[in-house]
């Protein structure tokens, strides 16, 4: 088993809490020369509670604001591999040079030989790609970048960098993607055709597979996945390899893409558990909870289900797959929303999930306080349950009688959150053939308030490094040990 250690001293980086925790995600992680370096994202839940679910500031839990009005500025760390140097800020956004979070990180080599690093920024507004070659200055790239405002994806294939974008959480069939040989000199966006034999939704993954570049895909009804035809993107020349979600309409994002023994393997989620993109601001609709799914893609096309439950919204996919699951959903954990991250690691096949059920307490303890609100604002808008519940779901009128029946309920909210206490925190699974898979950690590796292993990185220096999302003092960066030494992580 791999064994790891914590190389954060502080959450968030910094000594001080109430900075650190605004540094509550490792968004993402690359490296260049001697350094490892950890991008930042900004009060990521509270930005969530604000800017989806139209909570006023003052109302969000006091759990995930460290001050009012937070920091939204997000910056650049890095880490000598050498473990001999304190954590070092790189960079910081302003206001002139906004990035509330720098979501995906990579390596790239120009055709002259130099390895640069680009950090994928980006506002409610638009995107702020950074380059540097030494780790230390940052130059803008965004000549020719002109949609989008959030980086999911970047991969190298066939010696150019490509870049996948998505609007805000997705849920437009618009596909944008852009490619260059060099950031500095500008981008380029990928023309695809009016025919059905293009790309649809928005990317949230991508990956360099048998030749050819395949397109993780946001959609209502169920993600796709896409390939070309040959080496290059070349408009009308695509092929749909999963719909529909591979047989659940829930599945709505294909968040992981990795390729790990000569076949591909995609990891679902649905926006924080309950939110389909299918929602608008005005039709606020929440869907019941699942854990993700695990498919794997083989070079002929052919799909399988391995990690997977029966859907909780069936589709029919017309693409050639089955759906055999031998392990459960979210690996038999309901509150694992999310196939977070995959990476290959010394052979191996490591699996990051995001875990919500450290949210329940939080969320319970908030509604209590503000019960009088909830109350007042119901009777005011009769109509606000049905726009914000599944459509399958309807709740009786609370008279006396009624109010009895909500025991078994409050119970089994009660029982879910007791059980849950020694799982709470992020997942981290490993499996040697992608099909039987053991935990590593089920409980944030010692701290349930990671509730997430948000970024996955397999290093030069043969390490791997995880970076994790913890809304409630910030993140924290671990990594291996050199091979042979038995694991127990060290907390």
């Amino acid at each position: 088993m791999i064994a790891l250690n914590k190389i954060t001293p502080f959450n968030g980086f910094y000594e001080n809490p109430i900075l650190g925790q605004q540094n509550n995600y490792a968004w993402s992680m690359s490296e260049l020369g001697d350094y490892i370096y950890v991008g930042t994202g900004r009060n990521i839940v509270f930005s969530v509670a604000v800017g989806v679910f139209n909570i006023p500031p003052e109302r969000v839990p006091k759990a995930f604001i460290p001050t009012l009005p937070p920091d939204m500025n997000a910056e650049i760390w890095r880490y000598n591999k050498n473990g001999m140097e304190p954590w070092q800020r790189v960079f910081k956004s302003t206001p002139q040079n906004f990035s509330n979070g720098f979501r995906f990180m990579i390596n790239y080599t120009l055709r002259d030989g130099r390895e640069i690093l680009v950090a994928a920024g980006g506002n409610f507004s638009g995107l702020n790609i950074l380059v540097s070659e030494n780790g230390t200055d940052w130059l803008q790239a965004n000549n020719g970048l002109s949609a989008g405002n959030t980086v999911r994806s970047m991969i190298v294939h066939n010696g150019k960098l490509y870049m996948g974008v998505m609007i805000g959480l997705g849920g437009t069939t618009e596909t944008i993607l852009y490619e260059t040989e060099n950031p500095l000199n500008g981008w380029t966006r990928v023309t695809f055709g009016s025919s059905p034999n293009n790309p649809r939704g928005e990317i949230a993954s991508m990956e360099s597979f048998n030749g050819h570049l395949y397109l993780g895909t946001s959609l209502p009804g169920g993600f796709e996945v896409w390939r070309t035809l040959g080496y290059e993107p070349i408009a009308d020349q695509w092929k749909l390899v999963v719909d529909k979600g591979a047989g659940d309409a829930y599945n709505e994002h294909a968040l992981s893409m990795k390729t790990f023994r000569g076949q591909l393997y995609v990891g679902t989620g649905i926006w924080f558990g309950i939110y389909s993109i299918a929602s608008t601001p005005s039709n606020l609709r929440l869907i019941p909870p699942k854990g993700f799914d695990l498919i794997r893609i083989c070079k002929n096309d052919r799909w399988e289900v391995i990690v997977g439950s029966t859907p909780l919204s069936p589709t029919n996919p017309v693409t050639n797959g089955i759906r055999n699951p031998k392990i459960p959903a979210g690996f038999g954990f309901i509150s694992n929303a999310y196939c977070w991250q995959l990476e290959e690691y010394d052979g191996k096949l490591y699996c990051g999930t995001w875990d919500w059920s450290v949210l329940i307490p939080t969320i319970i303890a908030s509604i209590i306080n503000n019960i009088d609100d909830i109350i007042g604002l119901l009777r005011n808008n009769s109509s606000l349950l049905e726009t914000i519940l599944p459509n399958n779901i309807t709740l009786p009128s609370l008279d006396e009688e009624n109010l009895g029946n909500l025991l078994p309920i409050i119970k089994a909210i009660l029982k879910f959150i007791i059980t849950s206490l020694p799982t709470m925190g992020g997942d981290l699974w490993v499996s040697e053939n992608g099909e039987s898979w053991l935990p590593i950690s089920l409980n944030g590796l010692c701290n349930p308030k990671n509730y997430g292993m948000r970024k996955l990185f397999s290093a030069d220096d043969g390490r791997l490094y995880v970076g994790t999302a913890n809304p409630y003092q910030g993140c924290e960066v671990w990594r291996s040990q050199p091979q042979g030494s038995c694991y127990r992580p060290r907390c």
